[in-house]
């Protein structure tokens, strides 16, 4: 029994000295770069509360060239509190498939508004999001008017990260927050 253990503790460390195996999904994430005089645009065509209290969007994309299985987009959401969460996706990671998207993201109660992101400082559309107390003591999140992009609530950079590792296991991730 001790030559099973001391033999299990060789194996550990003879891993840990020559460092992790590589992983399935690589570190290509990357956001979409256009061509000078081309841009990506896009829009929020509707969104609503999911079961699990997320917001769930629908959309339209127009890319300026084919989306790559590595490129991603965000979803942000603006906080009462001027902080932002994002949450980056790739544009494959459909159904539907581009130039359409469905995406979830999380929508805390200080949640005042919604954006759709090429990059972190590239908003493309921007959608208010009102909450509601129902009488059960309950919060119904609901997507609402388009506001600019440039709106006092929306203008503020919203990271997110694209980096794969243990964590945070990069776009669309189904362990991650969102």
């Amino acid at each position: 029994m001790r030559r099973r253990i001391a033999a299990m503790f060789s194996v550990l460390a003879v891993t840990l000295a020559l460092g992790a195996p590589a992983h399935a999904v690589p570190d290509q994430f990357k956001w979409m770069s256009c061509a000078a005089g081309t841009a990506i645009t896009g829009h929020i065509d509707d969104g609503a509360m999911n079961y699990d209290g997320r917001l769930m969007l629908h959309g339209t994309f127009q890319t300026c060239h084919p989306p790559t299985q590595y490129e991603v987009f965000e979803l942000a959401v603006y906080l009462s509190n001027g902080q932002t969460q994002g949450r980056a996706t790739t544009y494959w990671a459909g159904p539907p498939l581009p130039p359409n998207f469905e995406a979830k993201i999380g929508a805390p109660d200080e949640t005042q508004a919604v954006c759709l992101l090429a990059a972190p400082n590239v908003r493309l559309d921007c959608r208010a999001v009102t909450i509601t107390v129902t009488p059960g003591g309950g919060r119904l999140k609901e997507v609402g008017a388009q506001i600019p992009i440039d709106s006092p609530l929306v203008n503020r950079p919203a990271p997110a990260s694209i980096e794969y590792g243990m964590v945070d296991q990069g776009p669309n991730c189904p362990t991650c927050w969102g």
